[in-house]
């Protein structure tokens, strides 16, 4: 017959429910302090993430409020520099204020960043005839048509 082996009972302490409240309020202490903890580590993306002017743009240019949506390409064209949709979609925006020159320009930047891009080589011209007309009408140029932006090359622009 084999010996039993007599168990250990814990002591009298860990078995009251004194016990079981203390332990469960270290638990719930450690739980919190990891999850503020990783919060802390790991912040939510809407924190992170930055306003897309861009999708502002589209959404003023779908209500017709051409001038917001200028105004917000404008700002997208800050954001996302190298972005070529940005700019032709601010030739749009521009070219529908009547803003023929400053529309020349974004659509020009558009066609240098996508050469191949067919809508933005036509609207270029269409700009260009457009703003050449209003000059042998007589129309004054308005607006910054040499807006200036920061950039590697230019720190020193507004």
């Amino acid at each position: 017959m084999a010996k039993s082996k007599k168990q250990k009972t814990p002591p009298r302490f860990w078995r009251s429910k004194y016990a079981t409240i203390l332990l469960s309020v270290f638990i719930f202490l450690s739980l919190d302090g990891f999850l503020i903890y990783w919060i802390a580590l790991h912040p939510p993306a809407f924190r992170r993430q930055e306003l897309d002017f861009g999708v502002f743009g589209l959404n003023a240019y779908k209500r017709r409020d051409y001038a917001d949506a200028a105004d917000n390409f404008q700002k997208a064209t800050q954001q996302k520099p190298t972005s070529e949709a940005v700019w032709y979609n601010l030739g749009n925006s521009y070219f529908k204020l009547g803003k023929y020159w400053e529309a020349a320009l974004a659509y020009q930047r558009a066609v240098s960043l996508e050469p191949s891009d067919s809508d933005a080589k036509f609207n270029l011209a269409l700009t260009q005839k457009r703003a050449l007309e209003s000059l042998q009408s007589g129309e004054t140029v308005t607006g910054d048509i040499f807006p200036l932006h920061k950039t590697p090359s230019n720190p020193k622009a507004k």
